[in-house]
């Protein structure tokens, strides 16, 4: 957040000379084994879209709550979960859970109610959150303040 606000105010990271949203490079591979870890907690993910990332997750054991803005995508994510859990079927492992939750970005009260009645979250992902310089960031780092 201090990181965004900084790039606000100057365009990007002092000396960095990146966009403000190239400031993080995306994570590493992470270990199936983090990922189903009962001290984990749950995994909040930001953006949902399709559910591929709240399916991989859910695949490799972790227990997940995927939020999206858009009630049609979570339907659409909630199905591709659905059908990636029937092929699934125990052939790597338990499937951990997915849950679905409509969260529009900047509405701090639906924030602060989703990390009250679900919080605390272990981790909180996203994927391909915002497209392009016409995205405007602050309501997404407004929801990630009240969530954190």
């Amino acid at each position: 957040y201090a990181r965004w606000l900084a790039a606000q105010a100057g365009g990007a990271e002092p000396g960095s000379g990146a966009p403000w949203w190239m400031l993080h490079p995306p994570a590493p591979v992470v270990p199936t084994r983090f990922w189903s870890a009962p001290e984990r907690g749950l995994v909040l993910e930001l953006g949902g879209g399709c559910g591929l990332v709240a399916a991989v997750l859910s695949s490799l054991g972790a227990r997940v709550l995927c939020t999206d803005g858009d009630p049609n995508a979570l339907r659409t994510a909630r199905q591709n979960c659905a059908d990636a859990r029937r092929r699934h079927d125990g052939a790597r492992g338990d499937w951990g859970d997915v849950s679905f939750r409509e969260l529009k970005w900047g509405d701090a009260e639906a924030a602060r109610s989703m990390s009250r009645d679900c919080g605390p979250f272990g981790l909180i992902v996203g994927s391909d959150l915002l497209y392009g310089e016409e995205a405007k960031p602050a309501p997404l780092v407004e929801t990630l303040a009240e969530l954190c």
